[in-house]
C-alpha cells in the first residue's frame, strides 16, 4: 500500500489534533456543508466564504482558538480568526484558491478534504441523535398507496417501506448505547443540578439536531426526510 502522505499534505490532520481541534473540526465541516450542498462542488469567491463563516460560526461556543504556537488568538476580531485559519487551512491541505478571470480569488476543498470530511461526518451522523418522524413517514406514504393493485409498483412500495422500516429499527436499537453513554455522562457531573440538567439536554437538542436538520432542510432534496 502507498504511503497516505504521497497524496495529503504531511500537515492535514494537524489540525484535527490541536488544543482548538473542535473549533477547526467545526469550520471544516461547516465548508464541507457549504461547498457540496450549498455550491453543489462549484468553487465560491473568497471574500464570499469568509464573510459566510463569520455571520454562522458563534465563536462563544468554544473554550480554545489558537494559532500554530499555541497562542490564545480568541480576542482578535471574528474576521482576524477566519483569515487566520483561512491560511491555515490553506497550507496544510484542506482548501485551495486561485483568481478567475475578473481577477477575484475563488476558494474550493481539496479532494483529499472533501474525502476526509464526507468520512468524518458520517461517522458522527452514525453516532448521533436524529430525529426519526422522517422514516415513519416515509413507510406511511409507501403502505397508503393506491397503486397497490399494479404488481411492478406494489413491489417497490412494500420495498421501500421495508428499508425504511428497517433503517428505523437500527437506529432505534443504537440508540440505547447512547443514551446510556450520554446519561453516565450527565450523572458524572456531581455539581449538576435538575435545571442545569434540562439546560444541557436543551442546547444539545437545539445544537445537534434542531440546527443541523434545519441546515439539512434548507440545502438537501427531499425536506420529508427531516
Amino acid at each position: 500500500m502507498d504511503n497516505i502522505f504521497n497524496y495529503i499534505h504531511y500537515d492535514m490532520f494537524k489540525v484535527l489534533s490541536s488544543k482548538d481541534r473542535e473549533f477547526n473540526y467545526d469550520i471544516l465541516i461547516y465548508l464541507y456543508n457549504y461547498f457540496c450542498f450549498q455550491q453543489g462542488g462549484a468553487k465560491a469567491i473568497k471574500n464570499d466564504v469568509i464573510l459566510d463563516l463569520e455571520r454562522s460560526i458563534d465563536f462563544k461556543h468554544y473554550k480554545d482558538i489558537d494559532d500554530e504556537e499555541n497562542e490564545d488568538i480568541k480576542n482578535r476580531s471574528k474576521r482576524d480568526i477566519i483569515l487566520y485559519k483561512y491560511n491555515q487551512f490553506k497550507k496544510t491541505g484542506w482548501i485551495e484558491d486561485g483568481y478567475n478571470k475578473d481577477l477575484e480569488i475563488e476558494v474550493n476543498l481539496t479532494s483529499p478534504a472533501i474525502s476526509i470530511l464526507s468520512n468524518l461526518f458520517s461517522i458522527t451522523e452514525e453516532d448521533d441523535l436524529s430525529e426519526f418522524s422522517g422514516y415513519v413517514h416515509n413507510c406511511y406514504n409507501s403502505l397508503n398507496s393506491n397503486d397497490f393493485y399494479d404488481k411492478n409498483k406494489c413491489f417497490t412500495y412494500v420495498e421501500q417501506a421495508y428499508i425504511a422500516t428497517k433503517e428505523l429499527s437500527d437506529k432505534l436499537n443504537s440508540m440505547t448505547s447512547i443514551i446510556k453513554r450520554y446519561t453516565n455522562n450527565i450523572l458524572s457531573k456531581e455539581q449538576f443540578k435538575a435545571n442545569d440538567i434540562a439546560k444541557n439536554v436543551y442546547e444539545e437538542y437545539n445544537d445537534k439536531i434542531g440546527i443541523r436538520l434545519f441546515n439539512n432542510l434548507k440545502i438537501k432534496d427531499n425536506p420529508y426526510k427531516y
